[in-house]
């Protein structure tokens, strides 16, 4: 269960997450019947930098193992 949130990543998302309505997308994720409720309370986002794959990689890869 995604109860922390959903985050819709990569580079489609940095090019057309602007122009996606919020209320429609909003409305079409939690139209899921029975599921209706729980999904209302899980907070979607957007990650529009176009290079967080590269941001995550370098991040990764300063950590100690």
């Amino acid at each position: 269960m995604a109860c922390g949130g959903v985050f819709l990543c990569g580079g489609v998302i940095a090019r057309i997450g602007p122009s996606i309505r919020k209320d429609v997308f909003s409305a079409a994720f939690a139209a899921k019947g029975a599921h209706s409720s729980i999904l209302m309370r899980i907070p979607v986002r957007a990650a529009v930098n176009e290079k967080i794959a590269l941001v995550g990689a370098a991040r990764a890869a300063t950590q100690k193992m």
